[in-house]
């Protein structure tokens, strides 16, 4: 089953593949974790999952289900990228750092309409797509210092110009709800990853063309 995951990105500081399953934790793969300092995430309620094609991810119940990953640092320059199945769109967050009070914040919300923000330093980047329920969709989102771009299937969907980088502290982060434990999703997440820089639009059209025979 290992054999089935692209090993992590360069830059990677955590890369989540559900493997080994079946534990109360979840084991960072990434780069960082390979050094010696591994962001692995306490899995509260989520059920895990097996895809026909031997992947496994995690059922949230949309009440109170999360991963707590240990409190990390957040790069300055950063992309996020996840697959998720969501059954229910009521404002519900995929993936979520801790705010700070000063807006240094990283949050997915799937809105009642069916539309993704993607929320960066306390600026929204939202689909234009409407995303509907029962069905997997890759989200990739890139912060580069001058832009927010959200990705939906390996394709641009909205880019939003706004300066700003992330300081260099330390903050929770939770999977399945706000870093502060809000709005929970409702549905699958697999494939977590967080690598440190802007992936370019290839790049990211590659890790799509990679993953998606896994979904």
């Amino acid at each position: 089953m290992a054999k089935q995951f692209y090993p992590p990105a360069a830059g990677s500081v955590l890369y989540l593949p559900g493997y080994p399953p079946g534990e109360s934790t979840i084991y960072d793969k990434s780069l960082q974790a390979e050094a010696g300092t591994p962001n692995n995430g306490a899995i509260t309620g989520a059920v895990w999952t097996r895809l026909p094609s031997g992947l496994c991810g995690l059922d949230f119940d949309g009440i109170d289900d999360h991963i707590l990953l240990t409190a990390k640092a957040v790069p300055t320059y950063l992309t996020v990228h996840l697959w998720i199945y969501p059954t229910a769109l009521d404002d519900r967050t995929a993936i979520g750092h801790d705010w700070s009070g000063a807006g240094y914040d990283i949050i997915f919300i799937l809105a009642d309409a069916g539309k993704l923000t993607f929320r960066a330093l306390s600026v929204d980047c939202t689909s234009l797509t409407t995303l509907t329920i029962n069905t997997w969709w890759c989200i990739d989102v890139t912060l580069d210092g001058a832009n927010r771009i959200l990705y939906l299937n390996g394709v641009a969907d909205k880019t939003t110009a706004a300066a700003g980088s992330f300081p260099a502290d330390v903050r929770a982060f939770r999977i399945g709800q706000t870093g502060s434990g809000f709005y929970s999703f409702k549905g699958r997440i697999g494939l977590v990853k967080e690598i440190s820089g802007a992936l370019t639009a290839t790049q990211i059209t590659d890790v799509f063309n990679q993953e998606r025979h896994l979904f």
